[in-house]
This record gives C-alpha cells, sequence and structure tokens, in this order.
C-alpha cells in the first residue's frame, strides 16, 4: 500500500477521553507525553496492526500527572547539563 493509498484510506477519529492537564502549566508536558506514547505504540508489537488500529488506549494508559512530573524532571535534567 503506498502513502496516496494510505491517505485516501485514513479517517477522522475523536477520543472523547483524552489525559487533561490539572493545573495551568503542563500543557506542553502532555503535548510531550502524548506524542511519546503515540510513538511508543506505534513502535510496539500491537502497534498500527491491533485490532482497532487506534492508539487511544496506549495514551491513556501511558499518560497521567506522575508521568508528566517525572518528564518534567528528566527534561530539567537535561537542560541543567547543557549548561556550563
Amino acid at each position: 500500500m503506498g502513502i496516496s493509498d494510505m491517505a485516501s484510506a485514513c479517517k477522522y477519529v475523536e477520543s472523547s477521553k483524552t489525559p487533561q492537564q490539572v493545573n495551568g502549566y503542563n500543557c506542553s508536558l502532555y503535548i510531550a507525553a502524548i506524542a511519546k506514547a503515540i510513538y511508543s505504540w506505534y513502535e510496539s508489537e500491537s502497534g498500527p496492526n491491533n485490532e482497532d488500529g487506534l492508539w487511544f488506549s496506549t495514551m491513556n494508559e501511558q499518560v497521567n500527572p506522575s508521568v508528566v512530573d517525572e518528564m518534567r524532571t528528566i527534561i530539567l535534567g537535561l537542560v541543567k547539563s547543557l549548561m556550563p
């Protein structure tokens, strides 16, 4: 299946249960965590070939406030490691 075939086979699907930030300052970290979860799903064995071909359940399992807090700590450590 070529790229044009895949594009024409695509359809819009909306998830009503996306992870939500619980404060006013984590929006970019939630975006990064969701992107990481989608990538993790895509690279996994179940990935795009699973029964529904969707990543919503993986996203909801992998993205939560504690994961986002951990991601903040990791990113802060990376930034600090770049500072002289």
